[in-house]
């Protein structure tokens, strides 16, 4: 006779995986961050790139400069939540670690990541691999200085870790286009009262947005 005491949740339909004759290796490497604003509302087709002219046009949306990223396995948070059961991860901490090395003459970098570190609280980011895969858009904390190396023959470049809460892995979308539309228009002048004209309004929640 067998008596259960304690149950436990089961998992239902586990998803396919298309078929592979060898090992396919994706490409590693971040290199640019996309910031939008919070208050951003998102094109309701974004695989057309018409439809993100708008928030382009109104500054809501900017593709950082180059950078070089990566992003580390994340730290978990495991919780018992009762007495038979083992621990459930509860909680995740995602990072991406970069620098940024790509300089404009006119110093027009400094003031793109000085509006980022004083305003990511009302921004949300979205990672773009070097392949063209791009990250979820979610709220973050950002950790940024410039590093400035100590000879002339070194460098000096802005050194951040944008720190992000999602408790599972993210699945990257594809857009073909985006990102180079983005860094078409990275020189675009905002309209006055926007962006870069004035700090957004801070999220009240932090919902991670998703297309």
């Amino acid at each position: 006779m067998s008596f259960i005491t304690c149950s436990t949740a089961c998992a239902s339909e586990i998803p396919a995986l298309a078929p592979t004759c060898s090992i396919r290796k994706r490409d590693g490497g971040i290199q640019y961050f996309i910031f939008l604003t919070c208050d951003a509302t998102l094109p309701a087709d974004p695989s057309v790139l018409a439809n993100w002219q708008p928030l382009i046009d109104a500054c809501q949306i900017r593709i950082s400069p180059r950078v070089r990223g990566q992003k580390p396995k994340g730290t978990a948070t495991n919780t018992r939540l009762d007495s038979c059961t083992p621990e459930t991860k509860t909680g995740a901490t995602k990072t991406f670690s970069f620098a940024s090395y790509d300089t404009k003459q006119n110093l027009s970098d400094y003031d793109f990541w000085k509006y980022i570190d004083q305003n990511s609280t009302g921004l949300n980011v979205a990672a773009v691999g070097c392949d063209g895969r791009i990250y979820p858009f979610t709220s973050f904390a950002l950790d940024l200085d410039e590093v400035v190396e100590e000879t002339k023959e070194q460098a000096s470049f802005m050194d951040g870790v944008i720190t992000i809460t999602e408790t599972y892995i993210m699945k990257p979308f594809v857009i073909p286009g985006l990102v180079d539309l983005l860094i078409q228009e990275q020189a675009s002048l905002c309209p006055t009262g926007t962006a870069v004209d004035s700090a957004p309004t801070p999220p009240t929640t932090t919902a991670e947005i998703i297309l």
